[in-house]
C-alpha cells in the first residue's frame, strides 16, 4: 500500500557521534562553567508546508501556501546565570553579521554583568 513519510529535517547522531559526546561530558565533568557562555541559533517558519495529501484526482482543489514564507531567526546567549541575550532578525545569517551580532549584543550584555 501507499506510505506517507517526512524527511528528516535534522541529522541523527551516529552512534559514534553520540559516544563522543558522552566522552566529552565526561572529560569536563568538573570543569567550572562560572565563565563559560553557550550560544545557538534556530529559525521559526510560517506556513511551512510538511503536510502531505494523497488524492486520486490530481485536478481537485487544494489549500494554498505562499512561495516566500514569513521566518523569523532567534540567536541566544545562555549561561550558569541563565539567559543573557534574546536576538531575533529576518536576514541570513552569514559571517559579518554572526560578528554584529557578538560585538552588538553579546559584548554589552557580558560586560554589563
Amino acid at each position: 500500500g501507499y506510505k506517507n513519510v517526512l524527511p528528516q529535517c535534522t541529522h541523527m547522531l551516529t552512534s559514534d557521534e553520540k559516544q563522543q559526546r558522552v566522552q566529552w561530558a565526561k572529560k569536563h565533568i568538573n570543569d567550572d562553567f562560572n565563565t563559560t557562555i553557550f550560544t545557538d541559533e534556530s529559525s521559526f517558519q510560517l506556513f511551512r508546508n510538511t503536510v502531505r495529501r494523497w488524492a486520486k484526482n490530481l485536478n481537485q482543489e487544494f489549500k494554498c501556501s505562499p512561495k516566500n514564507r514569513q521566518k523569523v531567526h532567534v540567536w541566544d546567549a545562555i549561561s550558569v546565570k541563565g539567559i543573557l541575550i534574546c536576538h531575533t532578525f529576518r536576514c541570513n545569517l552569514d559571517g559579518p553579521y554572526y560578528v554584529s551580532i557578538l560585538e552588538d549584543y553579546l559584548l554589552p550584555a557580558v560586560t554589563s554583568e
